[in-house]
């Protein structure tokens, strides 16, 4: 009996099988993704994954020769984990709640609470950049690696 190809479609995105898991590496779940879907009609002629050279490695995808060109081309100059380590992320949800507390805050954002939610985004702001600084926030660029 002779064997069967199975052939996938072009999934640079996800939405072939459910939709995007892991936006941005994870940073952003699927309801940041927008309601549009866009689907590649083409068959998929290889199989890859981004990684970094830290170590990174991103889910694998089925790509056509047309989105494995788009991607590597314009998709892969940051690599999410590195440049949103676990740190970083911790520190990015700080300064958005207090931000987003200081904006529902309208005059009272001059009283003691305003200005101790002030210092805590400016102290999280900080650390951020001594972050960025020492390291562990960084540009890592991705390579686009064929696997089998």
């Amino acid at each position: 009996m002779a064997g069967t190809l199975l052939r996938t479609r072009c999934n640079p995105y996800g939405h072939e099988d459910g939709g995007p898991r892991h936006l941005l590496g994870g940073l952003y779940g699927p309801e940041y993704e927008g309601k549009n879907k866009w689907h590649c009609p083409n068959l998929a002629d290889r199989r890859a994954r981004m990684e970094c050279k830290c170590g990174h490695r991103g889910q694998p995808m089925d790509l056509c020769q047309d989105h494995h060109g788009e991607i590597q081309r314009r998709q892969a100059g940051c690599c999410p984990p590195c440049a949103w380590p676990p740190a970083a992320i911790d520190l990015k949800e700080r300064i958005d709640y207090a931000n987003q507390q200081l904006a529902m805050m309208g005059p009272l954002v001059f009283t003691p609470r305003g200005a101790r939610l002030r210092r805590e985004a400016e102290d999280a702001t900080a650390a951020m950049n001594e972050l960025v600084d020492l390291g562990p926030i960084h540009r890592c660029p991705l390579t686009l690696t064929e696997i089998s």
